[in-house]
């Protein structure tokens, strides 16, 4: 096997691997999520490329009056070593949070998995989202 073939094998397994362990069975959220708190609508997004990683949470009107979070695990690996990590963000606010991730040097990210709450005066909505580099 070509040296190549087997790093592109590697960096596939790795990621299956990474996926599952910082995904669970959320694995197959989409990147976008959307959902209606009080009639206002909220959208959580999750966005990976080739060393970053964004989660947020916002509606979709300004000054809708609902509290937001977002709380995100992304995770990279070292495509000499192929030693991987995570990392943990979480942030909350008033109609809009997020969180920004960059890969460790020498490193490709993996994926992104966000976990997203909005509620106003009782009501709430939860989603989560994901995505993996590359998006296919």
């Amino acid at each position: 096997m070509s040296k190549l073939r087997k790093s592109k094998c590697c960096v596939v397994v790795l990621t299956a691997i990474l996926v599952m362990a910082i995904g669970g069975v959320s694995v197959l959220a989409a990147p976008v999520d959307r959902g209606l708190v009080q009639g206002k609508y909220v959208k959580g997004i999750s966005t990976c490329g080739a060393t970053y990683a964004n989660g947020s949470t916002a509606a979709e009107e300004p000054n809708s009056g609902l509290n937001t979070s977002v709380s995100s695990i992304y995770g990279d690996v070292n495509m000499v070593t192929y030693e991987t990590h995570t990392q943990n963000k979480s942030a909350s606010g008033q109609d809009s949070c997020g969180v920004s991730f960059t890969a460790y040097d020498g490193c490709q990210s993996v994926s992104i998995y966000s976990s997203h709450y909005a509620s106003k005066n009782g009501s709430s909505w939860s989603g989560s989202t994901s995505q993996t580099y590359p998006n296919y």
